[in-house]
């Protein structure tokens, strides 16, 4: 049996990526549903021609995002529109930290601050810097990309953050090629809109 990595999952068709660098499109094996096990994208498994037969033990294991075997969280939270909320993102740092993945706290639009609430911001995120790399990203001009882009070298990770926060900008950024949508906050409900 072949060995590799499950990148993919679409329409219950898993893509795995096997040690030559190949990808696959499959299926796992009937016997999973009856024995409770539910492959997710980050799984190493093993698999021949036909179907996924067997997933190895996971380092770890978030259900939201639904991922396994991640290096680190880039835990994206906005500045501004929608508003940067510290019991937000220490919600997403208990989750991701409780599963034994290195948190990376990015914060995006930090461009729409003016001065005093730049510091106000930066104040607040001292305390989170003696702990965890933090990041102060702008899509506009460019601030933090460099910082973003050694973080995530060479390894697996995952974004997550809350509606709005920049998420598929931030990729677009790093990867023009994604061409990501992209959409403004909401007016009414002062949030994302879920463009992604």
């Amino acid at each position: 049996m072949k060995q590799g990595r499950i990148i993919k999952l679409i329409g219950g068709i898993y893509t795995v990526v096997d040690e030559s660098g190949q990808t696959i499109n499959l299926k796992p094996i009937g016997l999973f549903r009856y024995q409770k096990i539910d492959p997710k994208v980050g799984d190493f498994v093993r698999f021949d021609e036909d179907a996924i037969k067997e997933v190895m033990p996971r380092t770890n294991d978030l259900v939201r995002p639904s991922i396994a075997n991640v290096d680190q969280a880039l835990l994206v939270a906005s500045a501004k529109r929608p508003d940067f909320s510290t019991l937000l993102l220490d919600k997403f740092l208990a989750l991701v930290e409780y599963h034994g993945v290195r948190p990376v706290i990015i914060v995006s639009k930090v461009d729409l601050l003016d001065a005093i609430e730049r510091q106000t911001l930066e104040n607040t995120l001292s305390y989170y810097a003696k702990y965890f790399e933090v990041i102060l990203f702008s899509t506009k001009t460019g601030e933090g990309r460099e910082m973003i882009e050694n973080a995530v070298y060479g390894k697996v990770n995952v974004l997550t953050g809350q509606t709005g926060a920049g998420k598929s900008s931030l990729l677009n950024v790093l990867d023009p090629s994604l061409d990501l949508a992209t959409d403004e906050i909401s007016e009414a409900l002062g949030r994302g809109k879920h463009t992604t």
